[in-house]
């Protein structure tokens, strides 16, 4: 099962496997069709090279309330070219309970590459803010703050200040 699907345009595009660290290969389905899509990040986003083609993006993504997920816009990098919204269930985000009486969700804030967390800036109970900063990590030599996508109160801290964390750790979990 793949953990991000969406459609650009007219295209197709189902992720089979999640990109781990700062480059390699993912497998991947454009409009059906398996192909290998080789990936590098930087500082500002993402390069992919697709078979038809490179591409350099920048990613911003923002959470739907909605539709319960996070919705992602891309900019083509040195342009103004915007693409999306692409509307992907990512690793970070998951929906707890349900039914009619309303959904609770917690959200899982991983991280995105590599790295050391610097400071905490929230501790559990704290009720926070979308977008309101929750700790710094330092990555690729570069003080990086990670912000809520959603509001809500802190549930889990998994990580203290000084501890190197490797892609996907669970940084702080939001209910």
């Amino acid at each position: 099962m793949s953990r991000y699907k969406g459609s650009v345009g007219k295209i197709n595009v189902e992720l089979l496997s999640v990109p781990q660290g700062n480059e390699g290969k993912l497998l991947a389905r454009l409009n059906g069709e398996p192909v290998e899509v080789l990936f590098r990040r930087d500082a500002q986003g993402l390069m992919v090279e697709f078979p038809h083609g490179v591409f350099e993006f920048d990613f911003n993504g923002e959470w739907d309330e909605g539709l319960g997920k996070r919705v992602f816009t891309t900019r083509l990098r040195n342009s103004d070219a915007f693409q999306g919204p692409y509307r992907f269930q990512s690793s970070e985000e998951k929906t707890i309970g349900g039914g009619a009486s309303g959904a609770k969700r917690a959200i899982k804030v991983k991280a995105q590459m590599p790295g050391k967390i610097v400071k905490l800036l929230v501790k559990v109970g704290d009720t926070i803010a979308k977008d309101q900063p929750l700790l710094v990590m330092e990555a690729m030599k570069m003080e990086n703050e990670i912000r809520a996508t959603a509001p809500g109160v802190v549930e889990l801290i998994g990580v203290e200040a000084g501890q190197a964390v490797e892609t996907g750790a669970e940084l702080v979990r939001i209910q």
